[in-house]
């Protein structure tokens, strides 16, 4: 019996060894100092404006227009569906993405509880925070080869409707991690995407937004952007240096 449990000790450890062979190797995690760490979130600190791509529809795919009044002086006339929005990222002690004066009443439009819809549409505009990691790639051999990856927003409201006062949570989230060369760079954050995840309402979950069901849909996309570098950091490349 030990020599059976043995041998099959010995063949999974095996089959892990030879399972992993093929993953990249990494030496040295180029963002296990935070030296590293600090002169990246520097390097990438600025203010940016981008004109988006907002996508909108409610539950069972129905088709939703929202005002143009919702984006206030983000809107042109140029473009009434592509709506600017400014963003910035923070350095070193403040590593997080601000989408500025995000219109959260844009939400009341896709909420199914018509009450509920009601107040949200008359919530005033907010900030959007996203906390922000920097990891090595797993997706590349390179040691210097970086990924920002964002955490989600939790936006809470104080909301009174259906004769009550109610908490209201939104949860946003950024699907998508960002992919950059440590050594080239250029360090600015050219797209976002970013959409509504879920609504609770006092603790409990209200309604849920998906982008592949017949669930209600607000994602926005900055597709084009400009860029204001604030700060420079010492040895890498920044997009005002090329």
């Amino acid at each position: 019996m030990k020599r059976l449990l043995f041998s099959a000790v010995l063949l999974l450890v095996t089959a892990t060894f030879f399972s992993c062979s093929d993953d990249p190797k990494f030496n040295y995690d180029y963002f296990a100092n935070p030296d590293n760490v600090a002169r990246v979130a520097n390097a990438f600190e600025g203010s940016y404006e981008g004109r988006t791509r907002v996508f909108v529809r409610g539950k069972n795919s129905a088709q939703i227009e929202l005002p143009d009044s919702i984006w206030q002086s983000g809107w042109t006339n140029e473009a009434k569906s592509r709506p600017i929005l400014r963003y910035s990222l923070g350095g070193k002690g403040r590593q997080n993405l601000t989408v500025e004066q995000f219109p959260i009443s844009a939400i009341g439009y896709i909420v199914d509880d018509s009450a509920l819809a009601d107040a949200l549409k008359k919530a005033p505009a907010r900030n959007l925070v996203f906390n922000y990691n920097l990891f090595s790639s797993s997706n590349t051999n390179s040691e210097h080869h970086g990924v920002m990856d964002f955490d989600h927003d939790d936006v809470s409201l104080t909301l009174y409707y259906g004769g009550a006062r109610h908490v209201v949570n939104i949860l946003f989230n950024i699907p998508t991690s960002y992919e950059f060369d440590i050594d080239k760079g250029p360090y600015c954050l050219d797209h976002i995407q970013f959409w509504a995840d879920e609504l609770y309402v006092d603790g409990k979950l209200q309604q849920s937004f998906d982008l592949f069901t017949d669930e209600a849909l607000f994602e926005v996309r900055i597709v084009s952007y400009n860029y204001s570098h604030d700060t420079v950091a010492d040895g890498l490349q920044t997009k005002d240096d090329k």
